[in-house]
């Protein structure tokens, strides 16, 4: 919590509290993944990369990501 005090000598505060309030939990919540985080996350990451800095259109990327993952990390 932060005190009137505390906004007056950093304003900014108010709205980094308020809109940390609203975040919401982004981590995987399927036990094969929080297993596999980090071969879950280099995957996406590469796949992120492949978007921003190659012209292969999205929907490949995402398939092939798609792929990766099912491979990588089998949900079933």
């Amino acid at each position: 919590m932060l005190s009137p005090a505390d906004l007056q000598a950093a304003p900014h505060l108010a709205l980094i509290n308020r809109d940390a309030a609203k975040a919401e939990n982004l981590f995987p919540t399927l036990a094969a993944v929080q297993a596999n985080y980090n071969e879950f996350a280099n995957l996406v990451t590469r796949a992120g990369m492949r978007l921003m800095s190659t012209s292969e259109p999205t929907a490949q990327v995402m398939a092939n990501l798609q792929r990766e993952l099912s491979r990588a990390i089998p949900l079933n």
